[in-house]
């Protein structure tokens, strides 16, 4: 008989009961952990920003660093597949320095230098390697393109071997940006040639997201030993 299978009205009713009150229960329970871990991540958040702030984070820098931001780190190696010439400056013959920055209205420029600093010559070619992280420590998209600017001059690739001691020198070029609320270069990474792996600096631009920034070639830095007048 269905009776022996199945429970009286009454049994059924209060079956039902508990089944609501537990699905109640789940869905409570759901909203507690959900409420809980948003809280976290907003008092996470909160005190990111408070800590970039004493450390001299302004508004005007950028957008407040958020690390809950999506994107992807900076690779930590120079993508390409390319095998170094045995006469390479390879890095363990010579040194990437961050350079000087320099403006003028509308425009920037920044210098990125290679110092061979072994007791032999080596062979410098082609263009640096160049990117960016922004304030939450993510690759910031950019265009970059190898070339001149208005303040920079690209002698374009050539093979020339650097001395003992001696540096080459290359140039970032780009427009001055407005970057109140923005992504914005915070970090510059660097490598002398495809294949190697990328040193890192802390920077100050107005490098934000989308920018087009120009590199030109390495080149020979030359020395002005004239003297004034």
């Amino acid at each position: 008989p269905a009776s022996d299978t199945w429970p009286e009205p009454n049994e059924r009713g209060q079956l039902s009961r508990r089944l609501i009150i537990t699905a109640v229960f789940i869905v409570a329970l759901a909203l507690v952990t959900v409420v809980g871990a948003s809280g976290q991540r907003a008092a996470h958040t909160d005190n990111a920003q408070q800590q970039a702030i004493a450390d001299g984070f302004d508004s005007k820098d950028g957008k407040l660093p958020d690390p809950y931001a999506e994107g992807k780190p900076v690779a930590t190696v120079a993508p390409g597949d390319f095998d170094a010439d045995p006469a390479w400056c390879t890095p363990d013959r010579a040194m990437l320095l961050l350079g000087e920055p320099d403006a003028a209205t509308g425009h920037r420029s920044l210098s990125i230098r290679y110092s061979n600093f072994s007791d032999a010559s080596c062979v410098v070619d082609g263009y640096p390697d160049i990117a960016f992280a922004d304030q939450n420590g993510n690759e910031l998209a950019l265009d970059l393109a190898r070339g001149g600017s208005f303040m920079t001059t690209d002698p374009g690739p050539k093979r020339f071997e650097l001395a003992a001691g001696a540096t080459a020198i290359a140039f970032l070029g780009w427009d001055a940006n407005s970057t109140g609320g923005a992504l914005v270069a915070t970090s510059m990474f660097a490598a002398p040639f495809p294949g190697e792996p990328r040193g890192s600096w802390p920077v100050k631009t107005d490098i934000v997201e989308n920018s087009v920034v120009t590199v030109t070639a390495w080149s020979f830095e030359t020395v002005d030993t004239s003297g004034p007048g």
